[in-house]
């Protein structure tokens, strides 16, 4: 069994997440919901199967999405879905931007196609 990844794996998920917390809530707030995210996904690690950690090529969107729902009913506003989505999106497609697939996404990824 591989182990899960942690926090500190991701760290690119993990300072996003955590500046969207501090710009949203300000900086008090926001670092208390990040202690509290990283709990609650720590919690969710020993709960899940083996995805394979840092072995397989979808680790960054498993264990990425991990922190979302561990972030998510934290939220003390409880915004609807829709109000994450560019956070999200931007999140996850930094990646391809400037890489050999940023003109495939450019072509066919719309604001309106919703990931959550």
């Amino acid at each position: 069994m591989t182990e899960h990844m942690k926090l500190c794996d991701i760290p690119q998920i993990c300072g996003e997440v955590e500046k969207w917390l501090k710009e949203r809530y300000g900086e008090e707030e926001g670092t208390k919901l990040w202690e509290a995210t990283s709990r609650q996904y720590n919690q969710y690690l020993e709960e899940l199967p083996d995805y394979g950690g840092k072995k397989t090529s979808h680790a960054l969107a498993i264990y990425g999405s991990i922190v979302i729902f561990s972030m998510y009913p934290l939220l003390p506003d409880h915004p609807p879905v829709e109000e994450l989505q560019e956070p999200v999106t931007n999140l996850f497609m930094s990646g391809f931007i400037g890489s050999a697939y940023d003109k495939i996404i450019k072509i066919f990824y719309r604001k309106e196609v919703k990931l959550i």
